[in-house]
């Protein structure tokens, strides 16, 4: 009989693009931004309700249930580590690192002394011509120092031929720095990170559904893996706020279907 079988057509393996538009600190709006392949995307209900029980008899039967609030939220668990992810997933921002290219001579590694064997943060990144100095005296790399040009970074061997020791004040270095931007992002800068939060579907089976919510603020839900025996997965979760100043009859999302009747 039509309509009391099933029907394998209203089932879903679900695929597809989640796209978020995070808004300024002004609340405007920037553009819907493609968060990268994500294997999971998830909205759940949790409403709050008050009951009434009676009174009247020992069975205290249910009368009444009312749903007093909505709570919407979702899950989305992501593959790509790109900087505005990853800004999200540390409730931060993104910001650049500008480096002028040029020459720097006599920078001190360590005004309090350096102890041996660890590794001293540089002033500057991508370096060449490096020249490591005790006073006015050059060190051998390898048997005095090891140097990260890279990343900028200073090590002192313990025992080397010219004798830098714990404490040692008199550690300079030379080089060049070349031109270079790097991007980063900057941990717990914006605690609340709103924006419009857009789904549209791809489905291996099942009807394709364009989901949008309208205002929705957005949290890490984790740890943001750095080293594992498998992908990372940043793991965001959120809550859709009520928009009905600028969509009164729709004020939460939209599950729209992408077919037309």
């Amino acid at each position: 009989m039509p309509g009391v079988n099933p029907d394998g057509d209203k089932l879903l393996l679900g695929r597809g693009k989640v796209y978020f538009d995070r808004f300024t600190a002004a609340g405007v709006a920037q553009g819907e931004r493609y968060l990268g392949d994500c294997a999971v995307f998830e909205v759940s209900g949790s409403p709050e309700t008050k009951d009434r029980y009676s009174s009247s008899d020992k069975t205290s039967g249910l009368l009444k249930r009312a749903i007093i609030r909505q709570l919407w939220e979702f899950s989305i668990e992501m593959a790509e580590y790109d900087k505005e992810n990853v800004a999200m997933a540390i409730l931060g921002d993104t910001a650049t690192l500008v480096q002028a290219s040029g020459g720097v001579t006599g920078e001190p590694v360590a005004a309090a002394g350096v102890k041996m064997d660890r590794w001293y943060q540089l002033a500057n990144h991508a370096m060449s011509a490096f020249v490591a100095k005790k006073g006015a005296t050059p060190l051998t790399i390898t048997t005095d120092y090891l140097v990260d040009l890279v990343n900028g970074r200073i090590l002192y061997v313990t025992g080397g031929p010219g004798g830098v020791v714990d404490g040692d004040t008199t550690l300079v270095v030379d080089y060049t720095k070349t031109s270079k931007t790097y991007n980063k992002a900057r941990a717990g800068t914006t605690p609340v990170i709103e924006g419009k939060l857009v789904f549209i579907g791809d489905n291996v089976v099942g009807t394709n559904y364009h989901f949008t919510a309208w205002k929705v603020q957005i949290a890490p839900d984790g740890a943001l893996a750095l080293i594992g025996e498998d992908y990372g997965a940043p793991k965001l979760k959120g809550t859709v706020l009520n928009d009905s100043v600028n969509h009164a009859t729709e004020p939460y999302f939209i599950a729209r279907e992408m077919q037309s009747t």
